[in-house]
């Protein structure tokens, strides 16, 4: 059975060969660190407690269009509802969406953010974005210090709609 750092590993070079595909057909701008990759804030070492911005509510207006394409975001309505069913669903976290990881870490805290624009390095967290707080299991703890885990990204579903311009 593969180790969580060779699981890890093995994503990422998923991840490259997949990003190498679509820079050979596509020549997208680069884009800023967006709410799907979206950093942690503050970390506790003696609690392996990570903060992190879970998902952003609405658009970022640094990213014209993701490598998909597209540029998918979420009305801070939806997205609370999202983060109000987090929890009760079972608030799972995993590892880079890598099966078998579910209980790296455990959510002992999600909310959405209700206060004045919050500047975190090179993050702002405004009014209406989803922040998750977590504790890492020992070796998510050590991928996390050793610069492998730097983030959150949510895993789900939904409908992309278009807009009916005038």
């Amino acid at each position: 059975m593969a180790t969580l750092a060779e699981l890890i590993d093995e994503r990422e070079r998923e991840l490259a060969v997949l990003k190498a595909a679509f820079n050979a057909t596509a020549e997208p701008e680069p884009e800023p660190e967006s709410a799907h990759d979206a950093p942690v804030l503050k970390s506790i070492e003696e609690q392996r407690y990570v903060l992190g911005l879970a998902y952003q509510a609405g658009k970022d207006a640094r990213i014209a269009k993701g490598l998909d394409g597209c540029r998918d975001y979420i009305s801070a309505v939806e997205l609370e509802k999202a983060a109000w069913g987090f929890v009760p669903a079972g608030g799972h976290v995993g590892i880079q969406h890598v099966e078998g990881t579910i209980g790296a870490a455990q959510v002992v805290e999600s909310y959405i953010y209700r206060g004045p624009d919050w500047l975190v390095g090179d993050t702002v967290i405004k009014a209406g974005d989803w922040l998750v707080g977590a504790i890492l299991d020992e070796p998510a703890w050590q991928l996390h210090k050793a610069g492998k885990i730097t983030g959150f990204s949510p895993q789900g579903t939904a409908t992309r709609r278009t807009r009916n311009r005038p």
